[in-house]
């Protein structure tokens, strides 16, 4: 089945390709477009090109996949298990279960934290670094559980990402690994993080570096049980799979964590759990503490471990 089918005209002659697809649908991300033509979705006379593609008088295209728009913003949905921990007139802050997603990637999804979000305030649906977003600050991998924080201003999103910036928020994370460490635990993991696989959806962390905006894991606290260990970690300027792919690179992934050698614990869910979120208030700046106790699969991974569930983890 074919979107759109059409004739270069000698107007059209010499735009690149990604250009012309992204024309003709209105509200569509370049992204998207390029997702599309990367996917070979996109012939020029019967054959996949380059998205940079100089188009001559005469060609034919044919757009076998309709670009997804940029301009949508979550429906209101539910994600079942979802607890609101706190909010006020500018932030709203909510435990996510381990499987729900942070936020859509179509127009047409439901059943992540963005999309309860929005059901729960409407005036988040215009909040973030894109439409999608719901307010959200950050996000967590779809099978890491615990605390989001979102803006429910423009202005308190504003003042969240500058705080963050000037490394003023951190974030707790309790992850149970595998592995009894026999040698002292680093106080402080520095290591790139560089994506790898298909499109790099899997991030693995590259060898030691002391140079300046390295990402950051500090370990704070640990406690070993039967063949694993729980390990205290925090944040700053957190970035995707960190505390993931930093445990993993000093021998000890997160159980869960199949893709860097960690047991499976089913559904793709991770013994990681975000603990606790330490922020400067948007309106007030006084520095606020919100934490939550572990949750599923990571609260029964313990027990399992023979390690006792602690509401409070961090020293």
């Amino acid at each position: 089945m074919v979107a759109e089918d059409l004739e270069v005209t000698a107007a059209l002659a010499g735009t690149r390709l990604e250009a012309l697809v992204r024309g003709r649908f209105a509200g569509s991300s370049l992204t998207q477009v390029r997702r599309v033509i990367a996917a070979g979705d996109v012939l020029v006379n019967g054959r996949p090109q380059a998205k940079g593609y100089r188009l001559h008088e005469g060609d034919r295209v044919a757009i076998g996949r309709t670009p997804e728009r940029a301009d949508w913003h979550p429906a209101p949905g539910e994600v079942p298990g979802l607890l609101f921990v706190y909010e006020d007139a500018e932030v709203v802050a909510v435990a996510k279960p381990a499987g729900a997603p942070s936020a859509p990637l179509r127009a047409e999804e439901t059943g992540t934290v963005a999309n309860a979000l929005v059901a729960h305030d409407a005036a988040l649906a215009g909040i973030g670094r894109g439409p999608r977003d719901a307010g959200l600050v950050s996000r967590l991998d779809t099978g890491t559980s615990g605390l989001l924080l979102a803006a429910r201003t423009k202005a308190a999103f504003a003042a969240l990402l500058e705080a963050s910036s000037r490394n003023e928020i951190a974030k707790g994370y309790l992850a149970l690994v595998e592995g009894v460490r026999r040698t002292p635990w680093p106080s402080t993991i520095r290591r790139p993080l560089v994506p790898h696989g298909p499109r790099g959806a899997t991030v693995v962390a590259g060898a030691e570096h002391d140079g300046s905006r390295i990402p950051e894991t500090r370990i704070l606290r640990t406690r070993s049980g039967t063949g694993a260990t729980i390990v205290v970690a925090e944040i700053r300027q957190g970035m995707r799979h960190q505390v993931r792919a930093h445990l993993a690179a000093i021998g000890h992934p997160v159980l869960g964590d199949v893709e860097r050698g960690g047991r499976p614990l089913g559904d793709g869910r991770l013994a990681l759990h975000a603990a606790w979120i330490e922020f400067p208030h948007p309106r007030t700046g006084h520095r606020m503490k919100l934490d939550t106790p572990p949750m599923e699969p990571l609260a029964s991974a313990l027990l399992e471990v023979r390690l006792a569930v602690r509401k409070r983890e961090e020293p």
